[in-house]
């Protein structure tokens, strides 16, 4: 039943992902004609290459906010109002649904990121360079990295990262749950933004108060002895960090289904 949630979710929330991807084609097409009309100096094509440039800057600010909009759409607006009567009348569990719209987000995130690294390697392209020479030069960057940065600073960054997005969704689904319950009746989406900044800043003044933060561990360390290999890191190192973030992630886990089974209140 997952499976099939995850299918609709993602159909569903295309119509929210897809100008992005038009935006970040858009977006490689100027990038490209810039690069073309830069070469030549004449002064008429330099005032569109101005121009071309601020509508560029203009697409990478437009590709970040649509693609936080659409992460919204598929953490919060997807899941209430006319929305909440056909999706919490499925005869699914609730924490499917949950399942199903982390997922869903992971997912859109993911494309989204590879559709940027497609447009990057297409502009560079462009430029003259040999597509292949690319990814050779990233296969060597690679090699220098892992040979010369420890599996224990990485693997944790990793884990960190991945952390620290699934708390951030699970952040959203906690506000928008409490925000749409029985505890709140008017503006619940001005509601739902203002526990989402409170909650977030909260999170982030306890990080620091227990150091709970990948690079708060990671200042303890010498970087000269990280960089030399004197100083070795473990991902046990980050232990506290992790603990931290899973308790948290369950907590609004927890929390979320809990609001949703015994207090959410569907309106128009």
């Amino acid at each position: 039943m997952v499976g099939k949630l995850i299918k609709h979710d993602l159909i569903d929330s295309s119509r929210a992902y897809l100008p992005v991807f038009g935006l970040i084609l858009l977006g490689t097409l100027i990038s490209i004609s810039l690069m073309i009309i830069s070469q030549d100096p004449n002064s008429v094509l330099s005032l569109i290459t101005s121009l071309l440039s601020i509508v560029l800057f203009g697409l990478m600010v437009a590709v970040t906010v649509m693609s936080i909009k659409a992460s919204i759409y598929v953490l919060y607006t997807s899941l209430y109002k006319e929305k909440a009567y056909r999706l919490f009348t499925l005869p699914v569990k609730t924490w499917q649904i949950l399942v199903s719209k982390i997922i869903t987000s992971i997912i859109w995130n993911v494309l989204v990121s590879i559709g940027v690294l497609i447009s990057m390697l297409i502009i560079v392209t462009s430029t003259g360079f040999n597509f292949f020479e690319i990814l050779a030069g990233l296969g060597e960057g690679l090699k220098i990295f892992f040979e010369n940065v420890q599996p224990g600073i990485y693997i944790s960054f990793f884990f960190n990262v991945i952390l620290d997005a699934l708390m951030g969704s699970m952040v959203i689904l906690f506000a928008g749950s409490l925000a749409n319950s029985s505890f709140i009746r008017k503006n619940r989406g001005i509601v739902t933004f203002a526990i989402v900044l409170i909650t977030m800043m909260v999170i982030g003044q306890l990080s620091g108060i227990f150091e709970a933060n990948f690079f708060s561990v990671l200042s303890r360390f010498s970087y000269q002895g990280m960089l030399d290999g004197t100083t070795r890191i473990h991902i046990f190192d980050f232990f506290w960090v992790f603990m931290y973030q899973i308790l948290l992630i369950s907590a609004f886990v927890f929390g979320t289904l809990w609001l949703w089974e015994n207090k959410l209140e569907v309106t128009l």
